[in-house]
């Protein structure tokens, strides 16, 4: 099977630039990376999935030449195939571990909706009853990648949508920002990933317990799996909650790190990547804390910084 590759946005626009602007791509490098990396894409050799995260990037850069190049860019080379959206791999994640089942998540596929949260997005279906069950999901796959192509290249936020998002988004690393600051303030005798563990619990417990309660696990079976002593090592067999937990531990630990708005994406989309894709791109800060939490993660992703490193990979990957 072709390797699935999950590029940051910022390595799309290189992508799009080697493209279309190719005096913007400052290394010689990334250039000849980028062209060499289009053309496995062009030949289907490579998978470039697409992310709930890449569409919301892509609407906030308005509707000028930069935002229709970048669309284009993603619509040649993805070829339909999409990241399923990280609130559902992680309670997937979680549901495997309660259950006592082994985790079977299709991560990545060209499931019509699958980059949406499953509770918020409505299968699409023909209003023709004689179609075919075949004819069916050809037709609902048509109509999903339209949609896609137009949200892609047309569907923009308003500033008043941008203003909510933010406003939450920032609330999130605010509070991050303070607790960090409360352990820096107040030095303890205290196990870091356990104090990191612990976080990710409160952050996801309303989520825990409903999936417990859908599984229907007795209050007892519960407790006896999520025990407060118990809640790292349940977290470190999930490949993408062990990374989010690992990451949040490093920072955590460092005072002179800054938690921004932007980190959410990182956190959510590309360490959700990270556990199941074969290769990564992110940014410097996040693909050195991947490949530092990687060592107390089950196996994922090889996770570099830039398109050079990626097609140095590649090529040893096929030598």
């Amino acid at each position: 099977m072709p390797p699935i590759i999950y590029l940051d946005q910022n390595h799309w626009i290189t992508l799009a630039r080697a493209r279309h602007a190719r005096h913007k791509v400052q290394h010689l490098d990334e250039l000849t990376a980028a062209d060499a990396i289009w053309k496995m894409a062009a030949n289907r050799e490579i998978r470039l999935p697409l992310s709930v995260a890449h569409l919301v990037e892509t609407a906030r850069a308005g509707g000028g030449q930069r935002r229709a190049e970048l669309a284009d860019t993603m619509l040649e080379a993805y070829h339909g195939w999409h990241m399923r959206h990280p609130v559902d791999v992680r309670a997937a994640e979680i549901a495997a571990v309660l259950s006592g089942e082994a985790a079977d998540i299709e991560v990545f596929s060209r499931q019509p909706g699958t980059p949406f949260p499953s509770s918020q997005f409505e299968p699409f279906h023909s209003a023709d009853p004689e179609l075919t069950e075949d004819a069916q999901r050809l037709v609902d796959a048509l109509v999903w990648r339209d949609t896609w192509n137009f949200a892609l290249r047309h569907e923009t936020q308003s500033s008043e949508q941008n203003k909510q998002a933010d406003a939450v988004i920032e609330g999130w690393a605010r509070s991050h920002q303070e607790f960090q600051t409360y352990l820096a303030e107040h030095p303890a005798e205290r196990d870091p990933r356990q104090v990191a563990a612990a976080w990710t619990l409160g952050d996801l417990h309303v989520e825990i317990s409903m999936i417990a309660h859908n599984l229907g696990l007795s209050p007892e079976d519960f407790a006896a799996t999520m025990r407060p002593d118990n809640v790292l090592s349940v977290f470190s067999a999930m490949p993408f909650i062990a990374r989010v937990t690992e990451i949040t531990h490093l920072r955590f630990r460092d005072p002179n790190d800054s938690w921004k708005r932007n980190d959410l994406n990182d956190l959510i989309y590309a360490i959700c990547a990270a556990g199941y894709a074969d290769f990564v791109v992110a940014d410097n800060k996040f693909a050195h804390l991947a490949n530092q939490a990687s060592k107390h993660s089950p196996p994922g992703a090889t996770v570099t910084s830039n398109l050079r490193t990626l097609w140095a990979d590649l090529q040893a990957a096929v030598s």
